[in-house]
């Protein structure tokens, strides 16, 4: 019961030294429960992975472009996801499911 009582109390600690964080880093960890005052290298080593939360725009209704305007930007040897449902035919550009990490 005490090993119980004193994991649980330090599960909870908050270091009481100043947060030397970047603001940039400070919002990204808002409600991170984490002793900052412990690491092994410095906070401006730290680099963003990417876009923000909500940064890479949905792609949940696509437009669709005829063959003649997909060729302008579009070389034939490009990979696509070809589908075929009932005689409508169409291709997802590899190049922007990347885009859009899917």
């Amino acid at each position: 019961m005490l090993l119980l009582m004193a994991n649980l109390a330090s599960a909870n600690f908050k270091s009481k030294e100043k947060d030397t964080r970047s603001d940039f880093l400070q919002r990204a960890t808002i409600g991170w429960n984490t002793d900052w005052s412990k690491h092994s290298i410095e906070y401006h080593d730290l680099l963003s992975g990417g876009p923000p939360r909500d940064g890479i725009p949905p792609i949940d209704q696509p437009k669709f472009i005829e063959n003649q305007l997909a060729a302008q930007w579009l070389k034939p040897n490009d990979p696509v996801i070809a589908l075929e449902i009932n005689g409508d035919a169409r291709a997802y550009p590899l190049q922007i499911l990347t885009w859009h990490e899917i």
